[in-house]
């Protein structure tokens, strides 16, 4: 039986050839915190809407970031052209 043909092991990852890989863990790590991202710009822009007049400590601490998160917003509204 030392002679017998055994089937030759496939290399990692040759079995998926041609296929789309799966999510690596960076790729869903990053589309996480783009969620989060997208989901306190909302946030901001509601509270900014909805309450009067909000300073960037405020909102810090309404929402849980650091102010120099909540200016990086911002500026994410400002560049989708939200007045």
């Amino acid at each position: 039986m030392a002679n017998a043909k055994q089937p030759k092991k496939q290399a990692r990852g040759a079995a998926s050839a041609g296929k789309q890989p799966a999510a690596t863990r960076s790729d869903r790590d990053r589309r996480v915190r783009q969620h989060d991202r997208i989901a306190r710009v909302l946030n901001i822009l509601n509270l900014i809407q909805s309450r009067g007049r909000w300073n960037a400590q405020a909102i810090a601490e309404e929402l849980g970031c650091s102010q120099r998160t909540v200016y990086r917003d911002l500026q994410v509204l400002e560049f989708a052209g939200v007045p």
